[in-house]
């Protein structure tokens, strides 16, 4: 095993070896970290004699971040073996899963290739390479995958980490429902949205009032929130420091005073690691109940998960590779404006069919003005607690706030059942990628989806609801 590095740019503090690994300790502008390079045999008694002394190594040597890479020679699921050896062991995989559970590093979502090595033969594929990282290390170089290359006269193809700090355009505002828990919120949104006045149609009043509100709650979160992980560090300072007094002073007057100032300490503590808690677990958009807990390393992980599957940096078109932000959004742009086009071509006609059709009160109960009750009804029956659409806002939003935003939705609705037309502002919405398979390369590996905002969500609801009850007595039984 060789492991290099430039001597311009890293320089070297101490390195260890053992059966299977080579491993350095580099200094980069007074950042540390750890560099080792894996080779892993092949029987199953010593990958685990090596991931056991792996897991010792990163325990002794925890004091800066580390990078594990190379050869493991195992493989995490069957999905990642193919060929004549795609069986595979069970009691490895656990074994091995095991182990990149313990070691506390993350593997980074594959691009390029799905496989890594390839048997002489050409009968079995493997992808026994691969990155763990540690989390800050991701954060800070701007990993978002690793990549595997093209093979040669070798078994193993070259890999190689994808690192993006480009500016993909700006970052858009997400409402967060943890804000709710601050005392002041409620009353500065309510002020706030009596304070702004626009005129003119009501959807443009409603899609204006709630731009201007989010400029504000924009500027209201840095003043309030803004200092968020600051504080936690402060306050978990200054708690040990008071535990520190208590533990040594022998004055009760004086411990008494600083039990008090603990207790307050601790109850800030909480309440703002609770509103990051709220923010990681928004954004991980995982259900509470199903598949999280209170653990706020949980939700962080999930989050940057998401991340970086669904991160885009480079793609491989008829014209060649393109990499550079221009490129990839153009090569998608063309690919996928092409896909909404159709030539026309002759509609089939519904002539001499007869179909069911509905009495007059039926008629009536569809054409009639929606009702208050109607319109809050659809707003409480959608999830409040999923990440903002591409407005913004979610429908936690709207429950919290309805009794001063409730007019405005009331005349809005109105004005739709009376007019029948919604302005482009209510109707655009969003073309999102979602990636069909594992490492996507080619932009046919992508899904469109399109994300509509919840003004668009809710007039749906309302007309879904309605046509629900005269369903049965129009739709044939066959």
């Amino acid at each position: 095993m060789v492991t290099i590095w430039k001597e311009d740019m890293f320089e070297e503090i101490l390195s260890f070896r053992g059966v299977g690994f080579l491993g350095v300790k580099l200094s980069c502008r007074g950042n540390c970290f750890y560099v080792v390079n894996v080779y892993s045999p092949c029987s199953l008694q010593d990958k685990r004699t090596l991931w056991e002394s792996l897991l010792e190594k990163k325990a002794i040597f925890a004091d800066a971040e580390w990078v594990l890479a190379g050869d493991f020679n195992s493989v995490r699921n069957k999905t990642e073996r193919k060929g004549k050896m795609s069986g595979g062991k069970n009691s490895e995989t656990k074994s091995f899963n095991n182990f990149l559970d313990s070691i506390n590093l993350i593997d980074v979502p594959c691009k390029g290739k799905k496989y890594s090595w390839f048997s002489g033969d050409n009968k079995s594929f493997s992808r026994i390479d691969r990155f763990l990282i540690s989390g800050d290390l991701i954060n800070a170089w701007g990993v978002v995958g690793q990549f595997i290359g093209n093979i040669d006269i070798l078994d193993h193809s070259p890999m190689w980490l994808v690192i993006d700090k480009e500016d993909w355009g700006p970052k858009p505002f997400k409402f967060n429902n943890g804000w709710f828990d601050n005392k002041f919120f409620l009353p500065y949104v309510e002020s706030s949205w009596k304070d702004i006045k626009v005129y003119g149609r009501s959807d443009y009043v409603l899609k204006e009032k709630l731009r201007l509100l989010k400029i504000r709650l924009h500027d209201w979160n840095v003043a309030v929130y803004g200092k968020n992980d600051l504080e936690i560090k402060e306050g978990v300072k200054a708690i040990n420091v008071d535990d520190e007094f208590v533990e040594w002073c022998v004055d009760d007057h004086r411990v008494e005073e600083v039990v008090r100032r603990r207790s307050s300490a601790t109850c800030k503590l909480w309440n703002d690691m609770r509103i990051k808690d709220n923010l990681l677990f928004q954004n991980s958009r995982l259900k509470w109940d199903l598949d999280g807990d209170a653990n706020t390393k949980f939700f962080h992980s999930v989050m940057k998960e998401r991340r970086r599957l669904n991160h885009i940096g480079s793609i491989s078109t008829d014209s060649g590779f393109l990499a550079k932000v221009g490129e990839v959004k153009d090569g998608f742009w063309s690919h996928f404006s092409s896909k909404f086009v159709e030539e026309y071509i002759g509609i089939p006609t519904l002539d001499g069919l007869v179909f069911k059709k509905l009495n007059g009160s039926q008629v009536s109960s569809l054409e009639a003005s929606f009702l208050e009750t109607e319109i809050r009804d659809a707003v409480w029956s959608c999830d409040g607690s999923k990440s903002p659409g591409p407005d913004d806002f979610n429908f936690l939003f709207l429950r919290k706030c309805w009794l001063f935003i409730k007019e405005d939705f009331i005349m809005f609705v109105n004005d739709f059942h009376r007019f029948a037309t919604l302005s482009k502002s209510i109707t655009s919405s969003f073309l999102s990628l979602i990636p069909k398979k594992e490492n996507p390369l080619l932009l046919d590996y992508y899904r469109p989806i399109f994300l509509v905002g919840y003004l668009h969500k809710l007039i749906s609801k309302l007309l879904a609801a309605r046509l629900k009850k005269v369903l049965k007595d129009i739709v044939s039984d066959c």
